[in-house]
Formats: structure tokens, sequence, C-alpha cells
């Protein structure tokens, strides 16, 4: 019996190992295109600065103070562009980006979205990820189980990849409000406030908990959850992904807030992620980020976007 046993654990044990290398290389790709869209980013903020400063002797020539002040007031103009294309950048949005056809522009922001969540999420969700691995190894052929991991994975991507087109639609929205209306602009700080509060607040309610106890326990999962086939994968893999969102949202409503183009914010984020799911301090960890996130909002408040640390 304990030889019969001891090829199956061997077995269990490389597929481990190389789930995990195959996860550490997911999530480095990911961060490095990451990386590459936060220096091109950059660059579009350098470009934009520069123009705007040249354009300034030009505007001050050619006009006398008071008509410069209106053209900036008035929508379409130099100011109202600013305004708008600064929210824009806010989700990685770039100037050149905005010129792009509607859907290249779209494709492009989830892709890096969805890159961005691989990176962020896959160390977090790696222990789930290897409770369904083993699943279906002892399921199917070790051909058919990497099939199965892959749509797992599709699934979990997709739940995230519809926050993120949640999260483009929004911001849309709000930035050409802000290129028509100044208030918005003004209010830009207060809204930040209060989402961050809300957030803050989130983090105590008894559905964040249940979503987090739902990510913190795999085994728990795969038992009660488990489909067969492809279309199963998928399914288990966008409920799993549900759970996730329900678990994360508030603070990746933080991370919006404070500009997800912050390679800063977005590593904070990760490890606040993975102490929540994957150590026996999750729910202490997500308490104490719970106050963090509510004071960070009162201070946006007061300090509006002089705060450091808000893009």
């Amino acid at each position: 019996m304990e030889r019969a046993l001891q090829p199956r654990a061997l077995r269990l044990d490389r597929l481990t190992i190389t789930l995990g290398a195959v996860l550490l290389l997911a999530t480095a790709a990911a961060w490095a295109i990451v990386l590459q869209a936060n220096d091109a980013m950059d660059d579009n903020r350098t470009a934009a600065v520069e123009t705007s400063l040249m354009d300034q002797p030009a505007k001050s020539d050619g006009m006398d103070h008071s008509a410069a002040t209106e053209a900036d007031e008035m929508p379409g103009s130099g100011m109202a562009m600013s305004a708008q294309s600064d929210v824009r950048m806010r989700i990685g949005v770039t100037e050149q980006m905005s010129s792009w056809p509607w859907l290249l522009t779209l494709a492009a922001f989830l892709g890096f979205w969805v890159a961005m969540m691989a990176g962020m999420m896959f160390p977090a969700a790696a222990p789930m990820v290897h409770a369904f691995a083993r699943s279906a190894r002892i399921r199917q052929s070790p051909g058919r189980a990497s099939l199965l991991i892959g749509l797992f994975l599709a699934g979990y991507l997709v739940v995230w990849g519809g926050f993120g087109l949640a999260t483009f639609a929004i911001n849309e929205l709000v930035s050409e409000s802000a290129s028509r209306w100044d208030w918005v602009v003004d209010a830009g700080p207060y809204a930040g406030g209060v989402l961050l509060i809300g957030a803050g607040i989130y983090q105590f309610t008894w559905f964040k908990q249940l979503c987090l106890s739902k990510c913190r326990t795999p085994l728990s999962f795969m038992v009660k959850e488990w489909r067969e086939g492809s279309g199963g994968a998928i399914q288990m893999g966008f409920k799993h992904g549900l759970y996730c969102l329900g678990c994360c949202i508030g603070l990746m409503v933080g991370l919006v807030v404070a500009g997800i183009m912050s390679i800063g914010w977005m590593v904070t984020l990760a490890v606040l992620i993975f102490a929540e799911k994957a150590t026996r301090w999750g729910p202490q960890v997500a308490r104490a980020t719970a106050v963090v996130m509510v004071g960070g909002g009162i201070a946006l408040m007061i300090f509006g976007k002089d705060l450091p640390g808000i893009v």
C-alpha cells in the first residue's frame, strides 16, 4: 500500500512545484507589463507638462489676461481638457490612448487592468488555485487537468475584468463631466474622501467577512462548489472571483481613489490582500486597514489633493 501511494504523492509534489512556478512567472510577467505601462504614463505626464509650459507664453502674448481666463473656462478649452486628461490618467488612460478609437482604448485599458489584477491577486489566490489543481489532477489526466486549471483562472479573471469595465465606464463619465463643469473637479477630494470612508466601513461588514472566510478556506470551497468539466471549471473560477471581489472591493476602491498608476499603492494593496487571505491575522489586518482608510478619507476631505500619496 505504501508503495502504491508513493508515486501519487510524488506527482502531487511535482504538481505543487510546477503550479507554483507557473503562477510565479505569470505574476512576474504581469508586474513587468504594469511597470512598463507606468513608465509610459510618466513619460506622458512629462510631455503634457512640457507642452503646457510651452503654450503659456504664446497664450499670454496672443490675448489679454481676461480673454485667456475666459478661454480657459470654456468647455473644450485647455483647462477643461487638462481636467479630463487628469481624470483619465488616474486609471492609466493616456492622452495618446484617448485619441484612439473607443474600442481600442477600452481594449488597451482592459489588457493593462487584467495584468494588474493578475499581478496583485495571483499570490493571494495561489492556495485556492492549488486546491483546485489537486482536485482536478485526482479526477483527470495531467493534460486535461492543466486545461481545467487554465479555465478556472480564466473564469476568475473574467470577474475582475468586469469590475475593470465598470471602473472604466464610471471614470469616463466623470472625465466628461470634469471637462464641462468646474464643480466636478472641485468636488473630487470630497467624493474621494467619501469613497474611502465608505470602503473602510465596508471592511467591517458581515458580507466582507463572509467573502473573506470563503477565500481563506480553499478545501471547503472545493467540497461545496466542485463542478465537473470545462464549464464547471469556468463556473468555479467565476464564483471564486465573485467571492474575491466581495473580499477586496473596498481595497480596490481605495486604490482607484489613490490612483491605480501608483506602483507603491499597488504593491501595498497586494501585500494587504495576501495578508488578509493567506495569513492567520487576516481578519485583524482587514479591520486595521479599515481604520486607516476611514482616517485617510477624512484627511483627503480636509487637505484635498495636497495629501501625500494621492496621484
